[in-house]
């Protein structure tokens, strides 16, 4: 939490000089999102001669594609990139996503790459904030914040809390330099990095982690070169999981590609938090059988939850969220299931099914 405190937050958006931006948004079957976020990024505060977007139609067999093209039409800076036209059928390959990226980016005219999803819609000044960042000529990447719509129902709200959580650890771990995470709806690098390293290349196996492999990679390069964003002006909102079907699909869909990463100070946080959910849920069934357990079970608890109270309670005033008791108890109840169950089921299950498709 004190490094977290420690980010400079930033309520205005300052005066930035306009540099060319490519904004480039992969989608599958999207066609009940994609209008939005494209609406919301034509609607920003920035010159549109200094913008490009690029939608990467992943295979969809939806309208996606159709809806992109009546923008195309009529807007040259719009831009529709099919991998059904560039991929043949032997080219099929785990990481779809990667690959679109990475067509995009190499095409692309932006000299700053802004990444997001298309289920995404942000402020009027995103763009503004985002780019503002790489005034400082010495920042490669920046990585901004991500929330999932705040809904009525406990699993919309648990996810809601559970992602701001995970905010809180993003910036705090890129101010300390620690640990390197983002979340590819919500990213900035410069072109000219991505070029430099190779882009995604060393982690194409992965179908996800094209966020987080490129930042580790930048991050080892330029350790001073990362920064997080603390401005709400560049918050990106996105839907969360509406079934518990879908939500433990993403939630592996993320844990799968945990053993990849090479950063032993990001492991080792993720074992305490594994280690620590699962002793709860341990020690919540050996009590059962033998009461003795539940003096550790009061204990951990207390522990976990007055330390998530804590930590929730400050990362709100900054989202401007108020945490109520039920709120509190319900999402410690699923943190500790879905970390327990989620993260033993990634240590054997390496592939699952995402839109309808069966990757690793």
């Amino acid at each position: 939490m004190q490094q977290w405190d420690r980010i400079i937050s930033k309520s205005k958006v300052l005066s930035t000089a306009f540099a060319k931006v490519t904004v480039v948004i992969p989608a599958r079957n999207e066609a009940g999102n994609i209008e939005r976020c494209l609406r919301a990024i034509l609607q920003q505060s920035y010159p549109e001669e200094r913008l490009e977007i690029i939608v990467i139609d992943d295979f969809s067999t939806d309208r996606t594609a159709e809806i992109v093209k009546s923008y195309t039409k009529h807007l040259s800076f719009i831009r529709l990139l099919s991998l059904e036209d560039i991929m043949s059928a032997e080219e099929r390959i785990n990481s779809y996503k990667k690959k679109g990226l990475e067509l995009a980016i190499r095409q692309s005219q932006g000299a700053i790459i802004i990444t997001t999803d298309a289920d995404c819609w942000m402020d009027k000044d995103w763009l503004k904030s985002m780019v503002h960042a790489f005034s400082n000529k010495k920042i490669r990447f920046v990585a901004a914040p991500v929330l999932f719509e705040n809904g009525d129902s406990t699993l919309e709200r648990f996810q809601y809390l559970d992602l701001m959580g995970m905010m809180g650890v993003t910036g705090g771990g890129i101010q300390s330099q620690t640990i390197h995470l983002c979340n590819g709806a919500n990213m900035a690098f410069r072109k000219e990095v991505f070029d430099e390293l190779g882009g995604y290349s060393g982690n194409e196996q992965f179908a996800s982690g094209d966020d987080v492999f490129l930042l580790n990679k930048i991050a080892q390069k330029y350790p001073d070169g990362i920064c997080f964003l603390k401005n709400r002006k560049a918050i990106v909102h996105t839907k969360s999981e509406k079934t518990w079907k879908g939500f433990f699909q993403q939630r592996m869909r993320w844990a799968t590609k945990n053993s990849a990463y090479k950063n032993w100070k990001m492991l080792f946080v993720q074992a305490v938090v594994y280690l620590t959910c699962l002793g709860v849920l341990l020690a919540a069934l050996f009590s059962l059988w033998e009461k003795d357990f539940l003096y550790l079970l009061g204990l951990m608890l207390v522990l976990k939850g007055g330390s998530d109270y804590f930590y929730l309670s400050r990362l709100g005033r900054f989202f401007k969220t108020k945490i109520s008791f039920k709120d509190f108890v319900s999402n410690q109840i699923l943190h500790v299931l879905y970390i327990a169950i989620i993260g033993t089921l990634s240590l054997f299950i390496k592939k699952y099914t995402w839109k309808g498709r069966r990757v690793k």
